[in-house]
């Protein structure tokens, strides 16, 4: 069964290091999948291992941290850069979402990593909202696309409609249609 991972590199590396990190996930198991980084300086990888046994030769492979299953990564840019620093408060602090996980700054933006075992996403976006209720306005970024499962969670609480599921996403059926031609 394969597995799905993120791995998180604490700077942005280099198309020379990114090459060496391929080989050495490689060899012990993991498929990179892509790669992105964030506004924060760091590089995320998006890990495909091939099974249990291959993740802890994946986590020795590398300098990263590896999250499996994946954390969801987001860059969060808001219109003000001067509320940078409480995001990071309300996000990271003692009274944060559980599911948070590494928060970092950049200036006029913070990425996020977000278990959604233990915190939907719509929480964490409520969040950010409420904190930047004196100046609205934010983007919020994936650094890797959402997950079916992701996607229908969050349409489903932004929506107030727990009846959604992954089987009404649109896209779940348009992209057969669109790889078939038909």
């Amino acid at each position: 069964m394969e597995n799905l991972a993120t791995a998180r590199f604490d700077r942005v590396l280099t198309n020379s290091e990114r090459a060496t990190a391929v080989r050495a996930l490689d060899s012990a198991g993991a498929k990179v999948a892509s790669w992105a980084t964030s506004r924060s300086g760091r590089t995320y990888a998006s890990l495909r291992i091939a099974d249990d046994g291959a993740l802890d030769l994946v986590r020795g492979a590398v300098q990263a941290h590896v999250a499996a299953p994946p954390a969801l990564v987001l860059d969060v840019v808001p219109r003000d850069a001067q509320y940078v620093d409480r995001l990071v408060r309300a996000l990271a602090g003692s009274g944060g979402p559980a599911g948070v996980g590494d928060v970092r700054s950049s200036g006029d933006a913070l990425t996020l990593e977000l278990d959604e075992r233990v915190t939907p996403l719509r929480l964490v976006v409520d969040v950010i909202d409420a904190e930047l209720e004196r100046s609205p306005g934010r983007q919020i970024v994936p650094l890797f696309p959402l997950s079916d499962d992701s996607a229908t969670a969050f349409a489903a609480a932004t929506l107030r409609a727990p009846e959604l599921d992954v089987s009404r996403l649109l896209e779940t059926y348009s992209e057969p249609m669109l790889k078939s031609g038909s």
